[in-house]
């Protein structure tokens, strides 16, 4: 399954409940733009919206560095990258 589209903001939350420390965060590459992805506090929320964008860029940094042969002098970054990938997508 696809995860929902990027990018991803965030913004004080709708939730009223929730207070001035939550947030939500929201994609703004849908059909319905923004949607709702989700919430949580907003020390989180940052790195929560960022994921997507982050995931790209280490796929894009993996699949460089495995084409040039990095393998050898980065093994267990290149392993960390991998894992991550893979956790990501599953």
């Amino acid at each position: 399954m696809q995860h929902t589209p990027r990018p991803w903001t965030f913004a004080p939350s709708s939730n009223l409940k929730n207070g001035t420390d939550w947030c939500d965060i929201l994609s703004t590459g849908g059909t319905f733009a923004p949607s709702y992805v989700g919430e949580a506090l907003r020390q989180d929320a940052a790195l929560i919206a960022a994921a997507p964008d982050l995931l790209l860029a280490l796929e894009e940094l993996f699949d460089t560095c495995t084409q040039f042969g990095c393998e050898a002098e980065f093994p267990e970054t290149l392993e960390r990258a991998r894992i991550a990938i893979d956790k990501a997508r599953s």
